[in-house]
């Protein structure tokens, strides 16, 4: 499965994860789970300091935005459902250990994802209160600190 098979936005993506990877390498580079994740899929998750981790969504595989997740089958569904449950690794691991979670991400969650993940995302994010601190997302037109506000409709 590469880029092209999960995000529809243009005649090959890989080039971009690559750029990522070579972007944020020195800064990830004792981080291997972190290159590795964001050189598959776009996402992340890094401890820039004890006590923090910095996670970084690939909300695409989550928007409607994205044409490939019409089909739940698809290569980019797959890829969406894998990041979710990588997710939920990074907010029980990060709650065993008492750090504080930053989201990132560009996609806002609110009714631009696809029918039902943002409702199993607020339910996710919910069940770790005392972790995710903060979250804000660049859509292309502001910066929005939607994902703390996960407890009401973020529309």
């Amino acid at each position: 499965m590469t880029i092209d098979d999960v995000v529809d936005a243009g005649p090959t993506q890989a080039w971009l994860y690559d750029a990522l990877v070579e972007l944020f390498g020195a800064t990830f580079a004792a981080d291997v789970a972190a290159i590795e994740t964001l050189r598959t899929g776009g996402y992340y998750a890094t401890s820039p300091e004890p006590g923090l981790k910095v996670v970084g969504l690939n909300t695409l595989y989550w928007s409607t935005v994205n044409p490939l997740l019409k089909n739940a089958s698809s290569a980019a569904s797959i890829a969406g459902e894998k990041q979710f449950e990588w997710f939920e690794s990074v907010l029980t691991e990060a709650s065993a250990a008492g750090d504080a979670v930053v989201l990132l991400g560009h996609i806002p969650p609110h009714g631009a994802w696809v029918p039902g993940l943002f409702s199993r995302f607020r339910a996710l994010v919910t069940r770790f209160p005392n972790v995710v601190r903060a979250g804000p997302s660049d859509t292309s037109t502001s910066l929005a600190f939607r994902w703390p506000l996960i407890a009401t409709d973020c529309h």
